[in-house]
């Protein structure tokens, strides 16, 4: 839990904007909402809408302990397949934030008006019930770290598919209730030594290789690290894709869903200016901000297209003489469950996955014939879901001969403070 800290907006506040955010078909990303819906509120400062985003935040991430609790106290039992998103908007906020308030700690909570919210006895029975069977029963320790206990069986396939016991799989779980660092990249390796100066007057910095965790309370916008384009954010899993993927000076290389561009940027650098990078989107406008950033960082190797990922895209001429990418990267859509520390709103917005496996064979599918033979083929998520990852590298290599997988598996969380990544590396015989 952070720091104790001194109290400015009030929690009614905190209320109002989370009814709000669910009254939306869907919410918004919940970031996004709340940085507009506090822009629009003048009378707020930069610390009251930092407490209203962290209450915010507690409350979204603590939801589901909020859920089991109340049935728990009403019913008697804590049913195994609590409701997602649905039930989230069904639920008292009054109680919801008491039993918040409860598990964030009273004296930590960072905002004003805390006094009318109150357990009572029976919701405060169900609340140490939790507590005390979480010790020993999953689907509790699930609900203590917010966590709604029908996911257990989805959990579980990641600890058999990654090898977890049951201390790696509680680990992964707990980290849940925490935000990981920033983890920012170096875009150019020869100016370490400056950036780390320069960031070590903010924050405690802690680095492996090019990536930095950075701690502390100011914002790196007005860094001249960041105005020169020196460094990226980029969580470290993320930054595992970029290495797996090993570009060599030289080469073409293809990131087919490159969206705002954070690993088309990682593939640049590691080209060091030999080479190129052929990003692509669905969406024009993302890929605006992808050159954007590629002239910001000064990389002058970063080439843009729309691609809709159904069919395979047609080879620019140097890459076609030379019979294809030498690497070709799917960073497929996917549920987003890697990304929970940071995104708690998540687990509710993506409890159903859908038509997303098939989605993401398909597009799998059409970027692979453009790798050249013996090039690399890295397909990721940022999901510990199996059925968007191994199932999905099994798929397709089922259907596709002339393909041989090197290695996969998840990256960052629960051994690193990082968000959760899957990675598959494969090449062409």
């Amino acid at each position: 839990m952070s720091a104790p800290r001194k109290a400015f907006a009030h929690t009614d506040q905190a209320i109002e904007l989370v009814r709000q955010w669910l009254a939306g078909d869907p919410p918004w990303q919940l970031d996004r909402y709340l940085a507009l819906a506090m822009k629009e509120d003048r009378r707020l400062g930069r610390r009251d809408r930092q407490a209203l985003s962290e209450a915010v935040f507690a409350v979204v991430r603590f939801a589901s302990l909020a859920r089991a609790a109340l049935t728990l106290a009403a019913r008697g039992e804590l049913p195994a397949d609590l409701a997602g998103l649905p039930t989230l908007r069904e639920l008292p906020l009054d109680r919801t934030f008491s039993i918040v308030m409860a598990r964030y700690g009273r004296e930590q909570w960072p905002l004003r008006g805390i006094e009318k919210f109150s357990l009572g006895d029976k919701l405060g029975q169900a609340y140490s019930e939790i507590a005390s069977r979480a010790h020993t029963e999953l689907p509790c320790f699930l609900a203590w770290h917010g966590i709604d206990p029908a996911w257990e069986p989805a959990l579980r396939a990641r600890a058999a598919a990654s090898g977890w016991g049951e201390e790696a799989l509680r680990a992964f779980v707990a980290a849940q209730e925490t935000r990981p660092p920033m983890w920012l990249r170096l875009n150019h390796p020869d100016k370490r030594a400056t950036v780390i100066d320069q960031l070590s007057v903010d924050y405690d910095v802690e680095y492996d290789g090019d990536a930095l965790a950075v701690i502390g309370p100011r914002g790196i916008y007005d860094l001249q690290c960041w105005k020169d384009g020196d460094i990226e954010i980029q969580d470290w899993a993320s930054q595992q894709v970029g290495h797996a993927m090993a570009p060599k000076a030289g080469e073409t290389v293809w990131d087919a869903c490159a969206g705002g561009g954070g690993k088309t940027m990682q593939l640049a650098a590691l080209l060091k200016g030999r080479g190129a990078v052929h990003a692509s989107d669905i969406r024009p406008r993302v890929l605006d901000e992808v050159s954007r950033r590629a002239k910001k960082a000064g990389f002058h190797n970063v080439r843009t297209f729309v691609w809709q990922g159904d069919i395979p895209p047609p080879l620019p001429r140097e890459t076609e003489k030379r019979g294809g990418f030498d690497a070709v990267l799917v960073d497929a859509p996917c549920s987003s469950s890697g990304t929970w520390r940071r995104n708690p709103d998540a687990r509710y917005r993506y409890a159903d996955i859908g038509d997303l496996p098939a989605l993401q064979l398909r597009i799998l599918a059409a970027a692979a014939p453009v790798v050249r033979q013996g090039g690399r083929l890295v397909y990721s998520t940022c999901s510990f879901r199996v059925e968007e990852n191994e199932d999905v590298v099994n798929a397709f290599l089922a259907a596709n001969s002339g393909w041989t997988l090197v290695r996969q598996g998840m990256h960052g969380c629960p051994e690193r403070d990082a968000d959760a990544m899957f990675v598959a590396l494969m090449t062409r015989d």
